[in-house]
């Protein structure tokens, strides 16, 4: 499946730098197998509700990264280093940006590139 959902990637300040962070149909798709619930409801319980699941977190996070171009590897590194070694609410805001710029686009131009 072409990863091409540059509508869902934002660029976002994590840790020792600024990263780019994509949660398209692909991460979509692999988060809800490995869960078995809706991505939608998490989205709603963490936007209307404000409820989080620390799982959720971080889970969001690294598949986001790698959706990013993060090779996994180093994702799962990141992840470790900081989100699983620091506060638990320090990564709530930026799990549920990832997941707006999922749902309703990161307000971007794609860019197109031009020739000459």
């Amino acid at each position: 499946m072409d990863n091409d959902h540059s509508y869902a990637r934002i660029t976002q300040p994590f840790g020792d730098g600024n990263y780019d962070f994509q949660f398209g149909w692909p991460e979509a798709l692999e988060w809800e197998a490995k869960y078995s619930r809706s991505l939608f409801g998490t989205f709603n319980r963490m936007h209307r509700e404000g409820i989080y699941l620390i799982g959720d977190i971080k889970e969001i996070v690294r598949l986001a990264l790698v959706g990013g171009g993060t090779k996994p590897v180093d994702a799962l590194r990141l992840v470790e280093r900081y989100v699983e070694k620091r506060p638990l609410t320090e990564n709530m805001a930026l799990s549920l940006m990832i997941l707006e710029a999922s749902f309703f686009g990161n307000d971007t131009p794609a860019v197109v590139p031009v020739d000459g």
